[in-house]
């Protein structure tokens, strides 16, 4: 190896990016939820994960505290008003989210790809994702909530941009400050 090709190497490991790290220092994992149904019985909203295409990595990170609460949150009070028994979460920190300050990147943001089983896409603005999102309104710290049924941003802001509505009409993004 001459004097160029160790000046290559050099540079090669000056500009690599460091690894990613998908949990968040200090944070919590999502877990299912015990709630009280519609029918006022105790029940369980079981929480699954899925890889993310962009990056292949599980969404089965860990995340803030403030958003595993709201999420927890707007579980239960949804599942007082309609039938919810799974929730399937597409995206935490993983993933590739078009901007470099995405909240999942810190995360402070997840996307539900299903609900009892069904992709958001299929269920649109009906029940149980209505439900979600209008329960995730409600919780404390709320910041982003896009998807079939709300599109706000800033907590009550209405999203005007087209690509951002289109970009959320197959899963529900909710996201904490």
């Amino acid at each position: 190896m001459g004097p160029e090709d160790e000046k290559k190497q050099e540079t090669k490991q000056e500009t690599k990016k460091p690894e990613r790290v998908y949990d968040v220092k200090d944070g919590v994992n999502l877990t299912s939820v015990s709630v009280v149904n519609k029918d006022g019985k105790t029940a369980i909203v079981t929480v699954k994960f899925e890889n993310t295409d962009s990056d292949k990595h599980t969404s089965d990170n860990k995340v803030q505290p403030s958003l595993k609460t709201a999420f927890e949150g707007a579980v239960k009070d949804a599942a007082k008003k309609t039938d919810l028994t799974e929730i399937t979460i597409s995206s935490t920190t993983n993933g590739n989210h078009g901007s470099e300050k995405s909240l999942h990147y810190e995360g402070k943001a997840l996307d539900i790809s299903k609900v009892n089983s069904k992709p958001v896409v299929s269920i649109g603005d009906a029940d149980p994702v209505k439900s979600i999102q209008t329960a995730f309104q409600s919780q404390t710290g709320r910041r982003e909530n896009m998807g079939p049924s709300l599109m706000r941003c800033a907590g009550t802001a209405d999203v005007k941009s087209q690509k951002t509505i289109d970009d959320h009409k197959n899963h529900v993004h909710l996201g904490v400050e």
